[in-house]
């Protein structure tokens, strides 16, 4: 499955590959809980590497703003004029063994999108109302 997203005002654009787990057949799809993305709400989804991500724009991720985490090694990606937080990928150190990351935002996902619906409800986007 192909989705596309980008960044809320337009200059960071992209499409990505997702395979759904082949036994479930569920994107891989989580709460990262270090405190970069508990601050942002973020809900990422696992890509299995940076081949299944295409940057359409800008040009390059050269473009695009950059924040290194504290684990100096996971890059968090994000837009300079609006301020969202679009993908992260680095590798970094658990139990010994070395992980690699690549994750889109999942808020960033285009809607309406064949085969992935976010919005909840089509008639009233915010049940209950903002918060």
């Amino acid at each position: 499955m192909t989705i596309r997203g980008g960044c809320h005002c337009g200059h960071i654009k992209y499409e990505c590959i997702v395979k759904p787990d082949p036994e479930s057949g569920d994107l891989k799809v989580f709460r990262c809980n270090c405190t970069y993305c508990q601050k942002l709400s973020t809900t990422n989804l696992h890509l299995d590497g940076p081949e299944d991500f295409k940057l359409l724009s800008p040009a390059s991720k050269e473009e695009v703003a950059d924040y290194p985490s504290k684990m100096k090694s996971v890059n968090r990606y994000f837009c300079a004029t609006c301020g969202v937080h679009v993908w992260m990928q680095g590798s970094f150190e658990f139990q010994g063994k070395t992980a690699h990351l690549f994750v889109v935002n999942l808020s960033t996902a285009e809607q309406p999108q064949e085969g992935l619906e976010l919005t909840g409800s089509k008639d009233e986007p915010w049940p209950g109302g903002l918060v």
